[in-house]
């Protein structure tokens, strides 16, 4: 829909309202949808609108348990001009170090020329929680080179980051090089974290060296209980093509308690070698290794408290109409005081087949040995087919046999049918049988209607 208000403005959208019923043959539940997206042209500016409602019903035995409210928070304004622009809402902040995350945004956010300013909530997880951290930053860009400030909240103290880095070129050598130093609110701590990325060509292979660093008070900072030890990371790798081949390896080591005041320390070391063949013009094949040890030792002494080794061994093969491969795996962990060793082992075979047409077919069986020797099989098998009769609506039917945790099969049905060009319904039959269980068949049946305006 196209709303003229003069020569100049104009209004498009792309907005709908839906509504979505579930119903179960003991719980069911009503969601509807709202979304406004409206675009004004405004001689040299684009304003955005942006907002998205819904709201919940909860029923129980047809009765209802629960009704959410109308949410008005997630929402987007932004003005657009060639490549600045100012955004209110929902929107992302920037990313400013390899050492610090970005996410979504609850504030604004102005981006002119080189540089950007934000302020707002982000969400943080930690465990099974999901914070709000109030955060504020700006980022200059200058080519190559970035310069970031971020300033996060984390309680009622603020901490503060100040990030650089810049790329460097020398002859076919290219290194990036990030500085990132935190600083606490109480001025009592002062850490660093350093990455380097060095990418060089000769002699037509591809050479790779990450370097991650992270002091201890560093950690501390970005830790809501000012805890941390420190830890680095290094990675080599590269890669060469030979002929129809493809060659790619790496080797990295990881070491923690840089400042030695934990009980542990943790260094692992592990290797990831791949070969691709593509002389078979309708596939390529596929070989992957992966070899990792994990050791734990006492600060005090050095003796070592646990070690695990995991090998990895994979071969595939994919093209436009079959994949399918299998892999192998075996863990082993042993834990030195305790006198304890733990073997796993296992085996994964699967295969795809999509001819490109109305239907699809997955299968993927695995077996493992356990540590306690108890040996387990499990197989997944999907099958997927769409047909549109008459060219009047569309059909989508899939079917899934299981047998992992416990042995099921699930039949879902749907029916796409497009009343106008801003009218759609859709009808969908869930069946599932559980075969441990009774021959009780469980049902939900699904309606989903969408108005666009």
């Amino acid at each position: 829909m196209i709303v003229s208000y003069s020569h100049n403005i104009k209004a498009a959208s792309d907005s709908y309202y839906k509504l979505k019923l579930d119903i179960g043959e003991y719980n069911s539940s009503i969601r509807e949808d709202m979304s406004l997206d409206y675009n004004w042209k405004i001689k040299d500016y684009d304003l955005d609108l942006e907002l998205d409602l819904d709201k919940k019903y909860y029923f129980s035995q047809g009765i209802l348990v629960e009704e959410s409210k109308w949410d008005y928070d997630d929402y987007l304004i932004s003005l657009n001009k060639n490549n600045d622009r100012l955004e209110w809402g929902n929107t992302s902040a920037p990313f400013t170090s390899t050492f610090l995350s970005g996410g979504n945004l609850l504030g604004f956010y102005l981006k002119k020329n080189n540089y950007q300013i934000w302020h707002g909530t982000v969400n943080d997880s930690s465990g099974f929680r999901l914070k709000s951290k109030e955060q504020s930053g700006l980022k200059w860009n200058l080519g190559e080179r970035e310069v970031s400030y971020l300033r996060l909240k984390e309680g009622k103290d603020y901490n503060h980051y100040l990030s650089y880095s810049d790329e460097y070129l020398l002859n076919n050598n290219i290194i990036d090089v990030e500085t990132t130093l935190g600083q606490d609110s109480d001025e009592a701590l002062v850490g660093e974290a350093i990455a380097v990325n060095l990418i060089s060509d000769f002699n037509e292979t591809n050479y790779n060296l990450d370097v991650n660093y992270e002091s201890a008070d560093f950690q501390a900072i970005k830790s809501k209980f000012n805890y941390g030890h420190g830890d680095y990371e290094v990675t080599i790798g590269g890669y060469r093509p030979l002929g129809f081949y493809l060659l790619d390896g790496e080797i990295s080591y990881f070491e923690n308690n840089l400042d030695r005041k934990s009980s542990s320390i943790t260094k692992e070391w592990g290797t990831t070698w791949k070969i691709n063949y593509y002389g078979n013009i309708d596939g390529i094949y596929k070989l992957k290794f992966d070899y990792n040890i994990d050791n734990n030792y006492e600060t005090e002494g050095r003796s070592t408290k646990s070690k695990e080794d995991e090998v990895n061994l994979r071969f595939s093969y994919d093209s436009k109409a079959w994949d399918y491969g299998i892999s192998l795996r075996q863990n082993n962990k042993e834990y030195i005081k305790e006198d304890i060793v733990l073997n796993e082992k296992s085996a994964n075979l699967f295969i795809k087949y999509d001819p490109n047409t109305n239907y699809r077919t997955t299968f993927n069986y695995n077996i493992t040995r356990r540590r306690n020797n108890d040996l387990r099989r499990d197989y997944t098998f999907l099958f997927n087919y769409q047909i549109r009769p008459y060219d009047i609506f569309n059909y989508n039917l899939n079917l899934r046999f299981e047998d992992k945790y416990h042995s099921r099969i699930d039949l879902d049905q749907s029916i796409d049918y497009d009343f106008s060009e801003n009218q759609k319904l859709k009808l969908a039959l869930y069946l599932s049988h559980y075969f441990e269980s009774d021959s009780s068949l469980y049902k939900k049946l699904a309606c989903e209607y969408k108005y666009e305006f």
